[in-house]
């Protein structure tokens, strides 16, 4: 398709914000995509379905027109692409002829029970080249569908499947007892999240995820975790630096029983405990020179030495660590193993802070206004915002002069001093909504204080330069990624590339 992307910008960050929700479900977010669907193209009617959403589970559907005969022939055409894991982009019906666009050379296939008025269109929901569901729109007119609402479409349905992925991820991580919230729209965000996606395919190797505190490194290890085929296995996490050196050790590989004087009973240990599934090392850079050498062990042949053992307990676990410190400076300091940090960022990701995506703070600030307004016994209305809420057109507890101040600001402490700020706001200022004046100083000042860009950062070959870097970045440098987030096509995008001087690396292994 050549039309050019007409899709408004904010789709994607409802739907995500749908998939945010805690009691939103997979039929909810289907039917919220149809609605949007048939608004986008002016149809009539439609449905939808998710085939095969998540593992064990029947498809998903929303009710469609379609009936008996033509029906069961698209039900057989589904499950075709499902098993010969083809992915055509999709499949238009005008009065009758059925064109899929994966191969134009072909002569369209007659359908005699659309012959007649009708037009329908079948786009099928893609996570990589899998398909995963499918939209269908239909209108009562003849040739109703042209190239602007069928790129429209494939676009949406291309939005839809990082919401789709998003709840299953929270209904995965909810089975397994994890109650996490996942908040975030940002290009950033979301090229995380599809890049976590990727790495937990490959369920033994081990991943290092790099970042600030309160970044939402622990967030990206479970998403690892339940991505993956161990998802029904133990994810076992360990603060590393809240441990001593003597501790470590017996934490990590356990012992027997009269190992030593106080040992009154056998240990497992983390690793063993992990069995068969994810051992989350939450900041390795703390790891005593002793311990590193054990790990790197366990990590390399499987195997770990409880204490008061004489022979090594094998072990199938998938190591997870995090670090906020730059390994390779403890390497040249001789406090890091190199030939365990190999070992451990066969895939290194790297969490972006707050301050990377700004797009996402004034969502976690409502998310957790909406969380903690009724944990601190503010006032409720029935509608679900509180009383001080009522009484302005801006909801969530706050101005909107509030959310541009949070924006301005770097959040040093990530994500977490973001809640923290909150839930301490909420506590204190009891009956009022929320406003720049209840700021900590510090925040107030950012607001005030906005650097203003230069001349030279004015420029507007300057700032897409800048922007284009910044997508290639957080999509691991992959072109038909970036050109998708930013809704170019890809020929253009890598024109820009080529007159911008943009710098292009190596994608890194995954």
């Amino acid at each position: 398709m050549s039309a050019e992307a007409t899709l408004p910008a904010n789709f994607l960050s409802e739907l995500l914000g749908f998939a945010s929700r805690p009691a939103s479900r997979l039929d909810g977010l289907l039917r919220l995509l149809l609605e949007k669907a048939l608004k986008l193209t002016g149809s009539d009617v439609g449905g939808g379905i998710l085939i095969f959403a998540a593992e064990g589970q029947q498809p998903t559907l929303v009710t469609s027109v379609l009936e008996g005969e033509l029906a069961d022939t698209l039900s057989n055409l589904l499950r075709a692409w499902q098993q010969h894991r083809r992915s055509p982009a999709l499949i238009v019906f005008n009065s009758g002829q059925a064109y899929s666009s994966d191969d134009h050379r072909q002569e369209p296939v007659y359908f005699p029970l659309l012959a007649g008025s009708r037009s329908s269109v079948w786009v099928p929901l893609l996570d990589g080249k899998q398909v995963v569901g499918v939209l269908h729109v239909e209108a009562s007119q003849a040739g109703h569908y042209g190239e602007r609402e069928v790129v429209q479409l494939e676009e949406l349905a291309a939005e839809a499947v990082a919401a789709i992925n998003r709840l299953l991820l929270k209904e995965w991580m909810a089975h397994g007892g994890a109650w996490v919230e996942i908040v975030g729209a940002s290009p950033a965000f979301v090229a995380l999240e599809r890049q976590l996606k990727q790495v937990a395919g490959s369920a033994s190797r081990s991943v290092l995820l790099s970042g600030e505190r309160g970044s939402g490194k622990e967030l990206a290890a479970r998403a690892i975790h339940y991505w993956s085929e161990r998802r029904d296995k133990p994810f076992v996490p360990v603060l590393v630096s809240a441990m001593t050196e003597s501790m470590v050790a017996d934490e990590l590989f356990g012992h027997e029983r009269y190992a030593f004087t106080d040992a009154k009973q056998a240990r497992k240990g983390k690793f063993r405990a992990a069995d068969g599934g994810t051992l989350f090392l939450d900041e390795v850079g703390d790891l005593s020179p002793a311990v590193q050498a054990a790990l790197l062990r366990a990590i390399q042949w499987g195997e770990i030495q409880p204490g008061g053992r004489d022979l090594p307990v094998r072990v199938d676990v998938r190591v997870v660590a995090t670090t906020n410190q730059h390994l390779p400076e403890l390497i040249a300091q001789g406090r890091f193993r190199q030939d365990l940090y190999d070992r451990l960022r066969v895939v290194e990701i790297r969490v972006p802070p707050l301050r990377e995506r700004r797009e996402d703070i004034r969502l976690l600030a409502e998310h957790f206004l909406r969380k903690y307004c009724q944990q601190t016994r503010r006032e409720v209305m029935s509608e679900g915002v509180c009383a001080a809420c009522s009484q302005t057109e801006e909801v969530c507890c706050a101005t909107a002069a509030f959310y541009e101040a949070l924006q301005a600001y770097d959040w040093p402490g990530n994500v977490r001093e973001l809640e923290n700020l909150i839930i301490r706001l909420l506590t204190d200022v009891r009956d009022e909504v929320l406003d720049v004046k209840h700021l900590p100083e510090e925040i107030r000042r950012a607001s005030m204080q906005v650097n203003k860009p230069t001349v030279e950062e004015l420029r507007l070959d300057v700032a897409m330069k800048r922007h284009i870097e910044l997508v290639l970045r957080m999509t691991n440098y992959n072109q038909r990624q970036a050109a998708k987030i930013l809704r170019i096509p890809y020929s253009t995008l890598q024109n820009k590339i080529k007159k911008l001087g943009v710098e292009i690396k190596r994608k890194l292994r995954v």
